[in-house]
């Protein structure tokens, strides 16, 4: 591909994003990035290891980036910026595997994957992680699957190192990338990736003094392995074909396509199998896979908590790279329809899902819409709340009413995060917190989950049932995953009977 179209393609995706994420609004994640980074590099490094339960390098790194501007614009064109530098990733990634073939459509297809966009439009760690996820696979196929570079070798570890620091599950790669070095039947290599995954575990060490204990904050209950499979294979499988949640849920067979992707993707590695894949392309094959069990090995033993696409941010490289793997040699051996339609399809939910998602151009909860209606109709003496309580700030932000928010059920605990306390225990508790905003006042009530969701939690329904009971007059204006409730009376209560 020439180097200047290449250019163009990267800089008008760039400022797209650039643009869009202008556009967007902030939710809570993205607020506690905001806290977490106001401080300076030293704050951001000690909180996030005890709120945000995380490793500390994205936040410190994102810290001394905002001391240059300290706007949520800026704080996000960090994360648009990493996905540039991906751009240049994915074009080597793609000519290490075909040189022989132009890298421009694995490059398009990698970033219009939502998946991408969605990291680019987060100020969190994902698109950092990509970066890094893509750096290291680089310096792993040069360094040891396809040649011996001593440089890349060295560049292997420092990224090692890094990536770790940014997210713990990066680690993971580095037992994927030993096995896919067996199945490769490069041992000579491998020797030498255990010394460097040494060198990088001595490096690494303060981790194993902190991570225990933010992973015990992350405690998930012992899930059947069904199960566990089950919640694990639909995000892990939105890399390979790219659904929306929203869209799925209008359409029956596209609601169940977590199930329609995993058969898909197994053909298709069945059909390929058949193939003749050298042992370096088999070994791009197996990492995706192998990286997965590593995934399930450890929500099994550890208990760990991923259920979405973002937990899985690590695979995302590896996948795509195995697919294009695939893909294109179904081109070079003569099957240029299967690999166009493949493509093509890949395009198709691509670009279906970044329009459902991106349609509203709102992030969840859609703070500034709903700051901006509650500035225009709060009047003085109204009261305004908010539940659950972790939607405070990415309101207060966008309000700018006479009243102040009163976060639900208690404000959050700013210095060690504990999402399970964010609740109602029970229906008589959201009653009568509800009491005392609403005696003699108009309560705003700002439900910023779905408590109709058949998963939601107890605490949320708790309070959708004691404001549906004690509530006959009430008027409801939604907004994207976000509702606004105005309670225009007291709540009524039967007369006692008399003695």
């Amino acid at each position: 591909m020439n180097d200047r179209r290449f250019y163009v393609l990267v800089g008008s995706i760039t400022l797209a994003l650039a643009i869009l994420g202008a556009i967007l609004g902030t939710w809570w994640d993205e607020e506690y990035t905001l806290a977490t980074t106001s401080h300076g590099p030293i704050y951001a490094f000690g909180r996030a290891l005890t709120f945000e339960l995380q490793a500390p390098l994205y936040f410190v790194v994102l810290a001394v980036w905002r001391g240059i501007d300290s706007s949520v614009f800026f704080a996000r064109l960090f994360s648009v910026l990493c996905i540039a530098g991906f751009a240049f990733a994915a074009r080597e990634i793609a000519r290490r595997i075909r040189p022989d073939l132009s890298p421009l459509s694995f490059v398009v297809l990698a970033i219009a994957n939502p998946f991408v966009v969605f990291a680019a439009m987060e100020i969190r760690l994902y698109a950092l992680a990509l970066l890094l996820s893509s750096l290291l696979w680089l310096a792993f196929y040069d360094g040891y699957l396809s040649e011996d570079r001593p440089r890349a070798r060295v560049w292997f570890v420092a990224i090692a190192i890094a990536s770790i620091y940014v997210q713990y599950f990066l680690a993971f790669a580095l037992v994927a990338g030993a096995c896919a070095l067996i199945v490769a039947r490069r041992y000579a290599a491998l020797r030498s990736f255990l010394l460097a995954c040494c060198v990088a575990g001595i490096a690494i060490a303060p981790v194993l003094w902190w991570a225990p204990a933010q992973a015990a904050a992350n405690y998930l209950a012992a899930a059947s392995v069904g199960d566990l499979f089950r919640s694990m294979v639909q995000p892990a499988m939105t890399f390979a074909l790219p659904l929306s949640y929203d869209w799925t849920g209008a359409w029956y067979l596209l609601k169940s396509a977590h199930h329609v992707t995993e058969i898909g993707t197994l053909i298709l590695l069945l059909v390929f199998a058949a193939k003749r894949l050298s042992a370096r392309e088999w070994a791009i094959v197996a990492f995706p896979i192998l990286m997965w069990c590593v995934f399930f090995f450890a929500a099994a033993t550890l208990h760990l908590h991923y259920t979405l696409p973002r937990h899985f941010v690590g695979l995302y490289v590896p996948e795509i790279a195995a697919l294009y793997v695939l893909v294109s040699r179904a081109a070079v051996d003569g099957q240029r329809r299967l690999a166009l339609g493949i493509a093509l399809l890949y395009a198709l939910f691509s670009a279906a899902t970044l329009i459902t998602t991106y349609r509203s151009l709102a992030k969840p909860g859609d703070w500034p819409r709903v700051g901006a209606y509650l500035t225009s109709h709060v009047q003085a003496g109204d009261r305004v709340a908010v539940f659950p309580a972790r939607g405070l700030p990415a309101l207060v932000r966008w309000y700018h009413g006479p009243d102040e928010v009163q976060p639900l059920p208690h404000a959050e605990n700013l210095l060690h995060y504990d999402e399970q306390s964010d609740e109602f225990t029970s229906t008589r508790d959201a009653r009568v917190a509800l009491e005392k905003l609403t005696r003699g006042h108009k309560l705003w009530l700002v439900i910023a989950v779905d408590c109709d969701d058949a998963g939601a939690r107890a605490g949320c329904k708790h309070l959708v049932e004691a404001v549906s009971r004690n509530y006959p007059r009430l008027r409801v204006n939604m907004f994207y995953l976000n509702r606004v409730v105005e309670l225009s009376a007291p709540p009524q209560r039967a007369p006692r009977p008399r003695p």
